[in-house]
């Protein structure tokens, strides 16, 4: 059976360089409550690492909005706008984890929700 991803945030410190360096802890959350394992998430929490490294080299800042993304891909402008729906610069999806302990008992609820304004919606949620 493979061990699940579950880093320390001390052990995610080193990799938070660069312009994505503040998304790795959450991206490590993330895969951590999708069960990923050890291996797995370690290697994607380092790729993204290494983007937000070679990023920073480059002295590429991501994307703020759309508009930008359009002007810096001029040549790619009509492409963009047909699959503009299918890209976000802002999470609307969230997932919030709550889990309790008492002795050696202890249970997990994830839920994800999405958020549109003030109007927050449950997806699912999963207990373990």
């Amino acid at each position: 059976m493979a061990v699940r991803f579950h880093p320390k945030s001390e052990a995610l410190h080193c990799l938070k360089v660069g312009p994505l360096g503040p998304h790795i802890e959450s991206l490590a959350n993330w895969l951590s409550e999708r069960g990923f394992c050890r291996d797995i998430g370690w290697a994607k929490v380092k790729l993204a690492a290494e983007l937000s490294r070679w990023l920073q080299r480059r002295r590429i800042k991501p994307f703020e909005d759309m508009e930008e993304l359009k002007r810096e891909l001029l040549t790619y402008a009509s492409s963009i706008e047909k699959c503009e729906d299918y890209i976000t610069m802002t999470s609307r999806i969230f997932t919030v984890r709550v889990t309790a302990v008492s002795g050696v008992a202890k249970a997990s609820s994830v839920i994800a929700v999405s958020k549109d304004g003030k109007k927050v919606q449950r997806i699912a949620v999963v207990n373990t």
